[in-house]
């Protein structure tokens, strides 16, 4: 779980308005203020701002207009992480006014829209990540990948998602080849959460937590 602080600083100098925001992370909610800072925190700081750095690295996605928010400095002795200065509302919030509405109109459509354009946006990710990444050497691994992408599906099927889609995904993730030749690891976002995820009036995405990076 992440109780982080996070604020924001403003100047406006000729009529121009810019700012930052700046993220302490906390692990815990037990604590009377930003300091003290614990090891966890701190490792917390570090694997966040390097996830952040190199997802800016890779990340191409001009068509989708869908960002993660761009990291500006790090302070370690503070246990701070700065941050380019985004606006906007929560798209959960966004995704549930319109799923009331679909609720009487009969249309999903913006939520499918969306969702669509962060699934591209992450499908360019990878594929441009991947080519800065290793090949797999473990053939171990993929049967536990499939395992995991099924359990997934179970999930789903728990929030009244289409039976018969699951069923095809599943089909799709059965017949895959095993063959590892080719295979590489590529950096996952283990923090990707819909709950930090932002859309402003211009229907620009931007994602602001990716998380502590890891090779999968």
């Amino acid at each position: 779980l992440d109780f982080s602080s996070v604020f924001n600083i403003t100047t406006t100098a000729d009529g121009v308005t810019k700012g930052v925001f700046v993220k302490v992370p906390k692990a815990s909610i037990n604590y009377q203020g930003i300091l003290p800072q614990s090891d966890l925190d701190e490792q917390m700081a570090r694997e966040e701002f390097a996830s952040l750095c190199y997802v800016n690295e890779h990340w191409n996605s001009n068509k989708e207009d869908v960002d993660f928010v761009k990291p500006l400095a790090n302070y370690p002795e503070y246990n701070a992480i700065v941050t380019q200065q985004v606006f906007g509302e929560d798209i959960l919030i966004s995704f549930r006014r319109v799923d009331l509405k679909s609720r009487i109109l009969g249309s999903s459509k913006p939520v499918e829209v969306a969702l669509h354009r962060i699934a591209s946006a992450l499908r360019h990710y990878h594929d441009n990540s991947s080519m800065f990444e290793r090949l797999i050497n473990s053939p171990q691994r993929l049967p536990k990948i499939e395992q995991k992408l099924l359990s997934i599906c179970d999930d789903l099927a728990t929030y009244q998602i289409n039976k018969k889609f699951l069923l095809s995904v599943k089909q799709i993730v059965s017949d895959l080849d095993t063959d590892i030749a080719g295979v590489t690891f590529v950096r996952t976002l283990k923090g990707l959460d819909i709950r930090n995820v932002l859309i402003d009036s211009q229907n620009r995405i931007r994602m602001l937590d990716p998380g502590p990076g890891s090779c999968k």
